[in-house]
């Protein structure tokens, strides 16, 4: 195996396997890339918008229409009242103010597009649906092989350093609660 992929150890290979999957190889059985170091941090690349565009589109099923409503309401802008077929008009304009658009506004979309397919059809439990939490995971996965400095956690974008700071963020973060303290503010 070349140095530079990682198996996740996510799924047991051997034996015969009949069971179809929309997942790619890489995905179903654990292999990655390894990441690349955090370089991007005040920008959005041409590569994650595109990844933004089809998490929610073709993973999330999210429709032309209901994505021009979040992307123009997070930019301010009118829809386009001349663009009135979904394909290619409507989709269209989503993707041209998703390319175009300042780099922080597109972190802007990402958090609304979660939450609206979060609170679209929450499971029973009122946890976030299915679609959300496969948003919140392709988005993830284009920001680390990016090279992203940012995640997506229950919705909101966060920093995000190399696993070794992650892994120190969150034993601070039980240290503190463990301690009575919340990971902003002192006990009241």
């Amino acid at each position: 195996m070349p140095q530079d992929v990682h198996h996740t150890g996510e799924t047991q290979r051997g034996g015969r396997m009949f069971q179809e999957s929309s997942e790619p190889f890489s995905r179903r059985f654990g292999f990655r890339p390894s990441d690349p170091p955090i370089t991007v941090w005040e920008d959005a690349p041409e590569d994650f918008r595109h990844a933004v565009l089809t998490a929610s589109h073709d993973k999330c099923g999210m429709k032309p229409y209901p994505l021009r409503d979040l992307v123009c309401h997070v930019l301010r802008k009118r829809p386009d009242p001349n663009n009135w077929s979904e394909y290619p008009n409507v989709w269209g304009e989503v993707e041209w103010h998703v390319h175009n658009c300042e780099w922080y506004k597109v972190y802007d979309i990402v958090e609304a597009i979660r939450a609206d397919l979060a609170t679209a059809r929450p499971d029973d439990l009122g946890e976030p649906s299915v679609k959300a939490l496969t948003f919140e995971y392709e988005i993830n996965s284009a920001l680390r092989e990016l090279g992203g400095g940012w995640q997506l956690q229950e919705g909101v974008i966060m920093a995000r350093g190399d696993d070794a700071f992650e892994a120190v963020v969150s034993q601070a973060n039980e240290a503190l609660e463990a301690a009575g303290y919340s990971s902003c503010c002192p006990p009241s």
